[in-house]
This record gives structure tokens, C-alpha cells and sequence, in this order.
């Protein structure tokens, strides 16, 4: 179970972060944001691949096909009807994940957890309105459910989490200053940094409600950094339709910022490592939307600093029509 719950909570960025007290930190944000276009909405779709990671020799590998496949589906859309500078838009992330029905799975040997999450945010600071979180993990004989509900009103100042298995949530007050941001809008706000550039790191701060419950942490402090060389990431054909080049071997080929998201700590430990593209996708008549998060990659580590899994994020569909 050990393993389960720490790839979602890496996936929250929740970790075994350091919570941080110190002064707001002041964020530039584009003014218009990547994913904005005339119909103010974008839906990616991810497949997942979790690989369970073996010594060989002095490398470590991945022990052949994915222990557990799966998809994300991250959206961004309107949250009312307002037209003004306070408009408020959502974010709304689905995630499921299933193991193999083998051997080779042990104890998660065809199970399946999922998450569901949803923030409400302002549309010209992204500063965090709402947010709600639902992690369910399958039952795992003789282990302890880690499954929780948690949701936050940020101007009421309240959070209030229920636990699996419990029947009262638990109530604690919450509060955020300067440019704080909620977990559940990290890939947007990382992709709205107008200094996500070669080179350029940016530093911001993160709610995350989990830990306000588990042990009383609130905010972290996070850094962003950008290698000065960028990548070359091959993705379906269908990517073609948006603007991107063939490779002519049925993929489409993107050049991407490579993205480094951790803890800013002196001892950060493990970091996600993000693909934002370099190139718009051009979504119709004028409209292009940029930053397209392209790949995620994930690891886990164990003893000895030794990398026990790989998960890897894949974009495998994409659309700014709403309801497509």
C-alpha cells in the first residue's frame, strides 16, 4: 500500500514537503493565458504507464511492459457567466489507474484507484476560490484505507476533510496571502508563468489540504526550473490537426520546455519532470493555445536512494470544443 499512496500523492505534489512561512511571493503571469481561447475551455487527455524499475548492473530499468495503465483528464473552463476581470474559471482533473491481472501485480493485481478533483479560481490572477479533492483506492487485504475527501472555500477561510472509513469530517481553518495557489491548479498556474523559459526558474507557493490535515502543513514553497535545451517529444498523428509536424512514421513531433517541478529545499527529493510544448497548437481561425503540457514523468524511490517506479504521462487527445 506504501507504494499506492505515494503515487498519488506524488501526483498531488504532496510528498514529504517542508512547509514555508516566509514572505508572499510575487508571480507574473501571462495575461493571456495558454489555454485561452474564443471558447474559454481546453480538455487533455493523458494515457498512464507505471513501470515497476529493476537494477541492472549499475542502471536502473524499466522491468519490461507497465505494471498499471491508465488516463488523466485535465479541463479548464468558465466556472460562471461573469465578463468581467473577476470571471472565474474551474479546473477539473480525472484520474484512474488499473493494475495487470497477474502475478507480477501481487496485491494490486487488478484493482483500479481513481481521483477526482475540481478548483474555482479568478481568471486574471488565478488566485484559488474553491477546491475539492476525492481519492479512492481499491480495498488491499490487511492494509488500512488512505482514501479521503477533502474541499476548501477560500474566502470563507475553511477546509474540511473526511476520511475513509470515518462518518464526522474534520474541520480547520485556512488561509492564503499573495500569490498561493491550490494543488489542484498546479499544471495551470506553472503553464501561465510568464518566466517558463530555458534557463528560468520560478518560484511559487502551494496549498495543499492533505497535509493541513495530516500534520497541520499548509503551504510549500515550490520551484519550477527550465533546462536551457529543448526536447523533441513524439505524439500521436491526430496532433498533426493542430499545427504540429509529421515525423512521417504515423507520430507527430513537438519541441518542448523541459520542466523540473519540486520542493524548494535543500534537500528537495524527487521532482516531476513536465514537458510544456514550445509550439503553439493552433485550434481554429486565430486561436492557437500554448504551453500544451505534453509528457509528465513521475519517479518513486526506496532504499538507498534506488528508483523503485516510473510513471510516465503521455498526451493522447486534445480539444478546445467544448463537449467534443
Amino acid at each position: 500500500m506504501k507504494k499506492i499512496l505515494s503515487l498519488f500523492l506524488a501526483l498531488a505534489l504532496v510528498g514529504s514537503l517542508a512547509a514555508c512561512n516566509s514572505a508572499p511571493v510575487i508571480i507574473d503571469l501571462d495575461t493571456v493565458k495558454p489555454w485561452e481561447t474564443e471558447t474559454l475551455y481546453e480538455r487533455a487527455t493523458y494515457t498512464i504507464d507505471r513501470y515497476r524499475m529493476v537494477k541492472n548492473g549499475k542502471e536502473t530499468v524499466r522491468d519490461g511492459d507497465p505494471i498499471a495503465t491508465g488516463t488523466v483528464e485535465m479541463t479548464v473552463r468558465p466556472g460562471n457567466t461573469a465578463a468581467d476581470e473577476s470571471a472565474v474559471m474551474q479546473v477539473e482533473t480525472t484520474y484512474s489507474l488499473t493494475y495487470e491481472d497477474s502475478e507480477r501485480a501481487g496485491a494490486d493485481r487488478g484493482l483500479t484507484d481513481t481521483i477526482e478533483s475540481n478548483a474555482t479560481f479568478r481568471k486574471t490572477g488565478m488566485a484559488p476560490l474553491t477546491s475539492f479533492r476525492k481519492m479512492t483506492i481499491a480495498p488491499r487485504e490487511g492494509v488500512a484505507d488512505p482514501g479521503y475527501t477533502v474541499k476548501a472555500d477560500y474566502a470563507a477561510g475553511t477546509a474540511e476533510m473526511l476520511w475513509k472509513g470515518n462518518t464526522e469530517p474534520e474541520t480547520r481553518s485556512v488561509n492564503i496571502e499573495g500569490s498561493v495557489f491550490d494543488n489542484e491548479q498546479l499544471y495551470f498556474v506553472t503553464r501561465a508563468f510568464k518566466d517558463l523559459a530555458p534557463k528560468q526558474s520560478v518560484s511559487f507557493k502551494l496549498v495543499n489540504l492533505h497535509d493541513l490535515f495530516l500534520n497541520g502543513s499548509q503551504t510549500y514553497s515550490m520551484t519550477v526550473s527550465c533546462a536551457e535545451e529543448k526536447e523533441t517529444l513524439y505524439i500521436g498523428e491526430w496532433a498533426t490537426a493542430f499545427g504540429l509536424e509529421s515525423d512521417g512514421n504515423g507520430h507527430a513531433k513537438v519541441e518542448c520546455l523541459k520542466g523540473s517541478i519540486s520542493k524548494a529545499d535543500t534537500f528537495p527529493g524527487p521532482s516531476q519532470t513536465v514537458y510544456y510544448s514550445n509550439q503553439a497548437f493552433k485550434t481554429g481561425g486565430a486561436n492557437e493555445t500554448k504551453k500544451v503540457i505534453i509528457s509528465i514523468v513521475m519517479r518513486e524511490y526506496g532504499a538507498n536512494a534506488t528508483e523503485t517506479f516510473n510513471t510516465v504521462y503521455t498526451l493522447s487527445a486534445y480539444t478546445t470544443t467544448p463537449n467534443a
